[in-house]
């Protein structure tokens, strides 16, 4: 999921650097479907598995692969034994994101119905004034607001006469070209998507777009100077409706009146749209380039192992099999795994080589002058020893690719051998396939 929002954001990165070069060309009705189009492909080619010719095999390594951090197993003399059994609840900050971004979506959706409420009670407060080219025209008593939302266009009775043929003129445009359809589809995509910034410039230049568009053809019918008088002359206030196109508009204001005193363009600036064809070819390269490399699918390639908490169910010893609920599968093989260990680790010697080590040190700091304080933590430090075993749950449940980091060879040696005695397991299950897990196991061993 992380890797197609990424994917949507670097293609619509590529598309909004390229329309920036076209955003001021006076071709609105293009410049519209590109926005949309560009969207659209942004959230449908990350969908598809693009892959360039690969001849070499892409082996990933098990360390390259997402890893699994199991509970500490503390290993220690005389510990009571139902204190080595307790398993900590560890925190998915994961889980707790998407709620984040789950309960901000929700309220950015009833934000948008609470905005068509909103549109409704303006229509029922407004006169109906008449029908034409199905349009229908509202007349809103003691206000200066003035938009369209679909075939609707609302008129604030307080608008000076000589501003409503503009008006009108302006707004019809934003109702025939239904320009209400695209506010309402980005209006939804950045409430359901609300953490892209790239949709909210989508949104602006759309916006910006329409004006120009309604703009243009306003001035082939008005005066094109009054028009523009009208615009700066007329301070009004903008409806706050988030997806209604307003004639009064200040933000977008200068932006409008740089468009109508734009000058007719040359046949060289129009060749800005052939760009367009080398930004869809950088799209397809990157997304090839990136399935490529991240998810060669071929016999030769390695599966990539996949986190624990996005499997569908878990690899499990075969006496958990009755556990239905995942969570209940991880709890029981996790406390499997601590019982074999522990029952593993008796027929080692792992406490005379941490007397071993212990010793070796204590003689190192005698030859420094170190401080009494300092030999204090460095003896407690010594008596505790951790060993790291990396290990693959395989499609097969076989315990394969066991690693190890510790102190010593031998402690290592002891960590990889007893890892290795892991029975058999259930392999794990994504989308109904065998799946492997890689494990990360922390050893803790304490000397009294």
């Amino acid at each position: 999921m992380i890797k197609y929002v990424v994917d949507i954001i670097i293609l619509q990165f590529i598309f909004l650097t390229v329309y920036q070069l076209i955003a001021k060309m006076p071709y609105f009705k293009f410049n519209r479907w590109y926005l949309l189009g560009s969207m659209a492909i942004s959230f449908l080619l990350p969908v598809f598995n693009f892959q360039m010719i690969n001849v070499w095999p892409t082996m990933v390594p098990d360390f390259m692969q997402p890893i699994v951090q199991l509970q500490d197993i503390v290993i220690q003399p005389n510990l009571d034994q139902q204190n080595l059994q307790k398993i900590s609840q560890n925190l998915n900050y994961w889980e707790v994101l998407q709620w984040v971004i789950l309960f901000i979506s929700i309220y950015k959706l009833v934000r948008m119905a609470l905005a068509f409420n909103q549109i409704r009670c303006i229509l029922n407060k407004a006169d109906h004034e008449q029908t034409k080219d199905h349009i229908h025209y509202y007349r809103l008593r003691d206000n200066k607001d003035a938009f369209s939302f679909f075939n609707l266009i609302v008129i604030g009775e307080d608008i000076p006469k000589d501003m409503i043929d503009h008006i009108l003129t302006h707004e019809k445009v934003h109702a025939k070209a239904l320009h209400s359809i695209d506010l309402l589809l980005v209006e939804l995509l950045v409430s359901i998507i609300w953490f892209n910034p790239l949709l909210y410039i989508y949104k602006k230049n759309i916006i910006l777009n329409h004006e120009y568009e309604a703009d243009a053809i306003s001035v082939d019918i008005n005066n094109k100077y009054e028009y523009m008088n009208s615009l700066i002359n007329n301070q009004f206030k903008t409806s706050a409706i988030q997806f209604v196109n307003p004639f009064f508009n200040q933000s977008n204001l200068k932006n409008r009146i740089i468009m109508l005193q734009q000058s007719k363009i040359s046949t060289i600036q129009k060749m800005k749209y052939v760009v367009i064809l080398p930004a869809l070819l950088l799209c397809f390269t990157y997304l090839s380039c990136n399935n490529t490399k991240d998810g060669n699918k071929n016999e030769e390639t390695k599966t990539e192992a996949i986190p624990l908490s996005k499997i569908d169910k878990v690899p499990h010893f075969k006496e958990c099999s009755g556990k239905k609920d995942n969570n209940e599968l991880k709890k029981c093989t996790s406390e499997k795994i601590m019982q074999h260990i522990k029952k593993e680790m008796k027929a080692y010697d792992y406490e005379e080589e941490i007397r071993r080590i212990v010793k070796k040190n204590k003689d190192e700091e005698g030859k420094e002058d170190g401080t009494i304080v300092q030999n204090i933590r460095s003896k407690v430090s010594d008596s505790i020893q951790r060993i790291y075993v990396q290990f693959k749950i395989s499609k097969e449940g076989k315990v394969e690719n066991v690693v190890s980091r510790a102190a010593t060879k031998k402690l290592k040696d002891i960590g990889k051998s007893v890892v290795s005695t892991l029975p058999e397991m259930v392999p794990g299950k994504q989308d109904e396939k065998n799946a492997s897990v890689i494990y990360q196991l922390p050893i803790v061993l304490k000397l009294q």
